[in-house]
C-alpha cells in the first residue's frame, strides 16, 4: 500500500533516487533504521557486496518486494543450487529479507544466520580451494601409462609381423653345403621371429655335425640371419686302448676306428696321456692339460708356415724335450714349447740348406733357434 502522511512518524526518511542513478555511497551509509528494526541494516557492510545498492527494488519507496519481508516469516532459502537475486517484482510478504546475489549476505541477528555469515566471511577471506596437483599428476601419469602400454602392444604386433626370418645365410663353409647347415640350425623362413632367435640353441643344433664349428650368429634386422661357421679338418691321430682316433687341430675327436694298422695320411701324436675314453664330437681329455695346449699351438704354427703336410710325428711325452719327425727323414729337437714359431723357422732354414747339400737324414736341434745344430744320421747311430 502507498504511504500517506502518517508514514512520516515512523522515523523513516527515504531518500529519493532516480531510476538508474546510483545513490551517493559517501553519505551516511544508507537509510536510518528504526529502533524496533535493530536486527541490522542490509547496507551496513557495503564491502560485503558492492553491487547491493545497485540492485535495490524499483518499489523501494513503497516497501514492496521480498527485500522488505519481516525476519522469521519468510520461508527458508534452499542451501543447494544457485540462488537467484530478488528484483522486488513480487508483492511484499511482510518484514525484511536480504536479497541473494549468488552468496548469502551477512545477517547480524541472533542464532544461526550470524554464524553462517561469519563462516562465509572466513571462507571468502581464505580464498577459493585449490586442488592438490598430486591428483592431477596421477591422472596424467595413468593416462600416459595407458598410452605407452598401447604403443608397446602395437610395436610388439608390428615386430611380430615384420621381423620374421626370411633369409638364412651361411659363410665360412667350403665342403659342407649351406643347405645342410641351414637345415641343422632349425631356422625356417617365415616361422621364427628374429628377436627371439636363441643363438646358443642354434649353435648346439649346427654343431651336431662334428665337422662344423659355429663362430657367431649374426642378425641383420629385420629378417636376415647369417651363420658364420668353420669346418673342422682332420689334422692328427692317436692310438689309445686299441682304437684309432682322428683329431682336428683343437683336439676334437672326428673319427674312430678299430683298425689301428690303417695309417691315415696325418701327423701321429705320440705321448699324449688320455684321462677318459674319447667321445666323438668332443674334445679329448688329457691327464696333463699342457700336452693338449702344446699340440694346439704346434698345429697353429705349422698351418701358418704351411708345413702341415711335412710333419709326420709329434712327441709330447716330455714337455722339456719335444720332438718332430718330418716327411723327408729329419728328426727335429725343439726342447721346450716356448718360441715355437722361431724354432720352426730355424728348422726350415737348416732343412733347406741340408737338402741343398744332399744331406737327407739326421737330427736338427733348434732348442736355441739362433744357434741351430745338425747331427748326421751316421754320427747319431755311432754315438
Amino acid at each position: 500500500m502507498r504511504p500517506d502522511a502518517d508514514w512520516q512518524d515512523t522515523g523513516y526518511q527515504p531518500r529519493m533516487q532516480t531510476r538508474g542513478q546510483p545513490v551517493d555511497d559517501q553519505n551516511d551509509g544508507g537509510y536510518p533504521v528504526r529502533a524496533e528494526d535493530a536486527w541490522g541494516d542490509p547496507f551496513e557492510d557495503g564491502a560485503e557486496d558492492p553491487n547491493l545498492r545497485q540492485e535495490r527494488s524499483d518499489n523501494l519507496n513503497y516497501h514492496q518486494g521480498e527485500f522488505w519481508e519481516t525476519p522469521g516469516t519468510a520461508p527458508k532459502a534452499k542451501t543447494t543450487g544457485e540462488q537467484r537475486p530478488v528484483t522486488g517484482s513480487q508483492p511484499a510478504a511482510g518484514g525484511i529479507r536480504t536479497p541473494q546475489t549468488g552468496s548469502a549476505a551477512p545477517q547480524t541477528g541472533t542464532g544461526a544466520p550470524a554464524k553462517t555469515a561469519a563462516r562465509e566471511r572466513k571462507r571468502r577471506a581464505a580464498g577459493p580451494k585449490v586442488r592438490k596437483p598430486v591428483s592431477i599428476n596421477r591422472r596424467i601419469l595413468r593416462r600416459a601409462a595407458a598410452v605407452l602400454a598401447a604403443l608397446a602392444w602395437i610395436a610388439v604386433g608390428v615386430a611380430a609381423i615384420v621381423c620374421r626370418v626370411q633369409a638364412v645365410q651361411v659363410e665360412g663353409n667350403t665342403r659342407i653345403a649351406s643347405s645342410t647347415v641351414v637345415e641343422l640350425s632349425g631356422l625356417k623362413n617365415g616361422y621364427h621371429n628374429i628377436w627371439f632367435v636363441d643363438d646358443d640353441a642354434v649353435i648346439r643344433s649346427v654343431e651336431q655335425n662334428r665337422y662344423l664349428r659355429v663362430v657367431s650368429v649374426e642378425k641383420l634386422f629385420p629378417s636376415t640371419v647369417i651363420l658364420h661357421v668353420r669346418e673342422r679338418t682332420q689334422s692328427a691321430y692317436i692310438c689309445y686302448a686299441g682304437i684309432l682316433y682322428v683329431l682336428d687341430s683343437r683336439g676334437v675327436v672326428l673319427e674312430e676306428s678299430n683298425d689301428t694298422d690303417a695309417q691315415p695320411a696325418l701327423m701321429r701324436l705320440e705321448g699324449l696321456e688320455v684321462a677318459n675314453e674319447p667321445i666323438l664330437g668332443r674334445r679329448i681329455s688329457p691327464r696333463k692339460s699342457e700336452q693338449l695346449d702344446t699340440y694346439v699351438r704346434m698345429m697353429m704354427e705349422l698351418k701358418a708356415l704351411q708345413m702341415l703336410d711335412r710333419v709326420t710325428e709329434f712327441y709330447v711325452s716330455d714337455a722339456n724335450n719335444l720332438y718332430l719327425a718330418t716327411s723327408d727323414g729329419y728328426s727335429v729337437r725343439l726342447g721346450t714349447s716356448d718360441r715355437l714359431h722361431a724354432k720352426l723357422r730355424a728348422m726350415m732354414l737348416v732343412r733347406d740348406e741340408l737338402r741343398s747339400r744332399g744331406l737327407t737324414d739326421g737330427t736338427i736341434d733348434v732348442a736355441t733357434p739362433e744357434q741351430p745344430t745338425y747331427i748326421p744320421e751316421s754320427v747319431r747311430t755311432t754315438t
